[in-house]
């Protein structure tokens, strides 16, 4: 069965940035919104990661220190 698609209308130069940025990633431009709907879709319901930034250092002291 077919994907069921639809339209999305944005200004030109909406677009005109959409279709720079999918010419640098090598997509199409429904390729880069469905992408960049997936990526940011992705930052909203990621939970923060409980490493903080000293214990990042930290670990990578240790690590230095083997």
């Amino acid at each position: 069965m077919p994907e069921e698609l639809t339209t999305v209308q944005v200004d030109k130069e909406t677009s005109e940035v959409l279709g720079w940025l999918a010419n640098q990633d090598r997509r199409s431009k429904t390729g880069e919104f469905r992408w960049l709907v997936d990526q940011e879709k992705a930052r909203r319901v990621s939970q923060p990661s409980p490493l903080t930034l000293e214990a990042a250092q930290a670990a990578a002291e240790s690590m230095e220190n083997r």
